[in-house]
């Protein structure tokens, strides 16, 4: 993972924005908290769905019961000096990707301001045009061919979160299958209170 010291240039002013935080762990080593700035002020859509994922505020879904929350979710995915994804909150390996918005829907790109300017850039992942739902990723690097594609709607606010993606990075292979598993083992929401 290139430049891990200084988290991206794309953090708004703090006093507006959703902080909301991952607690994770690696095997039975926690690693750390990543603290994330949503960029509310922009993609206020995307910014509610991931932030009420990340409190579980919306409870179960309706159809089939699961919980609607990252909170014990895998990294599933793990690309050496690209990103990490996550988010596929009923099957933990990326086949799965719901929103709070409705049970089994997902929802349409607000927009591409915001690009995918190095490590720590957090955007939604989607298979084409307006198909966002709960999975996400976190970029280890500048990655411009994403810009257009997937919606940038917030980044590792903090050096010590950019250590954690570094740590996450390491468990990482070039396929994109981790040695070790990470797991959001907690999340929430530190601004504003709730």
């Amino acid at each position: 993972m290139t430049n891990r010291h200084n988290p991206p240039v794309i953090v708004g002013k703090r006093d507006e924005n959703p902080i909301v935080f991952f607690d994770i762990a690696i095997g039975d080593r926690d690693v750390g908290r990543i603290i994330i700035e949503l960029r509310s002020d922009l993609c206020p859509r995307t910014c509610e769905n991931f932030r009420a994922l990340c409190t579980g505020e919306r409870g179960k879904s309706k159809e089939d019961k699961v919980p609607l929350h990252y909170k014990g979710s895998k990294l599933h995915r793990i690309v050496n000096d690209s990103h990490c994804q996550g988010g596929d909150i009923r099957n933990g390996d990326g086949t799965w990707s719901g929103c709070t918005f409705g049970d089994n829907t997902t929802f349409e790109d607000e927009n591409f301001i915001l690009r995918h300017v190095g490590p720590g850039v957090l955007s939604m992942c989607n298979r084409g045009l307006d198909s966002n739902g709960s999975q996400f990723f976190f970029s280890f690097a500048e990655k411009k061919e994403w810009d257009e594609k997937h919606v940038v709607f917030g980044c590792a606010a903090t050096h010590e979160s950019l250590q954690v993606l570094y740590a996450i990075d390491q468990v990482g292979s070039p396929s994109g299958k981790p040695s070790t598993v990470p797991i959001i083992k907690d999340c929430g929401q530190l601004f504003p209170k709730r």
